[in-house]
């Protein structure tokens, strides 16, 4: 018995290491993705201490017991606030051609929120202009004035913001804002202090901490979401941060949407859903929502996404739309790392003719990332998509264009961290009118991009292509 005792703590390190690894094999599986399993496994068969300590800070994909169980009242606040606008029947329902009713069937069966007709919606690239544009509505608000962003600085274009929240707030508008604990980090205490002493109502969105029921780090609330009045909107990629966030880093390229008209009243839902899981309160009253009255002609349909949702990501609408493609299809999306499904659908999609392309940054603002993300151009170059480096800043513009049929904009990236773990929103603009629009704006993109080719890539370091091969094994985990 002694000689085995022995043996046990000569040996303590390397049995607790196998203990661990077989049981990160049984674990692990449940509820991931076969590709998000494997890297966990190689994880914790290369690192088994340091995979564990990792796996009981990030291995889970939900939020905590409470948030869970107020997210399950969720379902029936948002058809309460579809009613309430009136958007559900009637004029407001959007009657859309057969080559994207099944888009909108999908995003429906996703989110809940219906394709809505006469809207109008505005394409702001201009980083300062979609500022000032926001700036311009909250001094236009009247009764209420509602902001949602990941990130809310305490720099100059936050101060604009709070600047502009604060006059709303003395002329009697009530002010409400969430801004995500981890992506404002830096700056949360300082804004929420400010806004608190000017009479605001605000909150850290999945406030972080060592309580039972603190939110994991990584599950986030990416979203952008602007409501003044009820009546105008804004959403898309931009955060309230200086297009430089850094110094010495490219300035930000982004793609916001201002937009009136019927779809307003679905971003209002999705915000008075976030704040009821965030401050318990459900928001009502006759001012919520505007009148669903038409002011263009464009149809729309807003689609919240997020591990909150049990049936799917918003992966499965893209691939569902990129699968409709006849003649082009365009992703501009800072960071690129696709699953399965999607490399098919653009492959599958280039090989019958379709024409694929990708703007991406050349400037890449992690390594890790960078060198997963550059793993899969080679693939992709051989099947005939085009990949676009975009040479003049940092491309954090987040959009899909399928023909002239569907635009996507709004603050999903092309991978699993915006597809399983993150909250985003994405407005489906559907038809040529906003279209032809959307292509406008990609080829600025192009006509300050270089097309990557095949034969250059090719050349790249055996090293390079190590090191992107070991990093494409974690892309799941990115």
């Amino acid at each position: 018995m002694s000689v085995l005792i022995a043996f046990v703590w000569a040996n303590a390190l390397t049995i607790i290491s196998w203990v661990i690894r077989i049981g990160a094999l049984i674990l692990v599986p449940f509820r991931r993705s076969p590709a998000a399993a494997r890297g966990w496994l190689l994880l914790f068969f290369i690192a088994p201490l340091p995979a564990l300590l990792l796996f009981l800070i990030l291995g889970s994909s939900q939020h905590p017991k409470r948030r869970r169980k107020l997210f399950e009242k969720l379902p029936d606040i948002l058809r309460r606030s579809v009613a309430d606008a009136g958007i559900a029947t009637g004029e407001a329902r959007a009657q859309l051609p057969s080559n994207v009713e099944p888009i909108s069937a999908l995003a429906s069966g996703l989110a809940g929120l219906p394709p809505v007709a006469g809207n109008e919606i505005e394409l702001l690239e201009d980083y300062g202009n979609a500022i000032d544009a926001l700036v311009t509505e909250i001094d236009r608000a009247e009764h209420h004035v509602h902001l949602q962003y990941y990130i809310f600085a305490d720099d100059a274009t936050g101060r604009k913001i709070a600047e502009a929240v604060e006059r709303a707030c003395k002329r009697g508008v009530t002010c409400r804002v969430l801004i995500d604990a981890l992506g404002s980090l830096k700056w949360s205490k300082a804004v929420l202090a400010r806004l608190h002493a000017a009479g605001i109502e605000a909150h850290r969105i999945l406030p972080l901490g060592m309580r039972r029921n603190a939110s994991r780090l990584d599950l986030r609330n990416h979203r952008k979401i602007a409501v003044i009045d009820g009546h105008v909107g804004f959403t898309g990629s931009q955060n309230i941060v200086n297009a430089q966030p850094s110094p010495g880093s490219p300035s930000n390229v982004e793609l916001v949407i201002r937009v009136t008209g019927p779809v307003v009243s679905e971003l209002q839902a999705v915000f008075l859903g976030d704040w009821y899981l965030e401050s318990g309160a459900v928001l009502e009253g006759d001012k919520i929502f505007s009148p669903a009255s038409a002011e263009g002609s464009i149809s729309a349909q807003f689609v919240p996404s997020g591990p909150d949702y049990p049936i799917g990501g918003i992966d499965l609408l893209f691939v569902a739309a990129m699968n409709l493609a006849r003649e082009e299809i365009v992703i501009v999306t800072p960071y690129f790392i696709p699953n399965g499904a999607l490399i098919s659908a653009m492959t599958s999609a280039a090989l019958r003719g379709v024409k694929v392309r990708i703007m991406v940054s050349r400037y890449l603002d992690g390594y890790l990332v960078g060198f997963a993300q550059r793993s899969y151009y080679a693939e992709l170059l051989r099947s005939g998509v085009e990949i676009h480096l975009y040479e003049s800043g940092f491309v954090h513009a987040k959009h899909m264009r399928i023909d002239r049929n569907l635009s996507v904009i709004g603050s999903c990236n092309m991978d699993e961290r915006s597809f399983r773990l993150n909250a985003e929103a994405s407005m489906l603009c559907y038809g040529p009118e906003i279209a032809d629009r959307v292509a406008s704006v990609e080829q600025r993109y192009f006509d300050s991009a270089t097309q990557l080719e095949k034969g250059e890539w090719a050349q790249r370091s055996l090293i390079t292509k190590a090191l992107e091969n070991s990093a494409r094994l974690l892309s799941d985990l990115l």
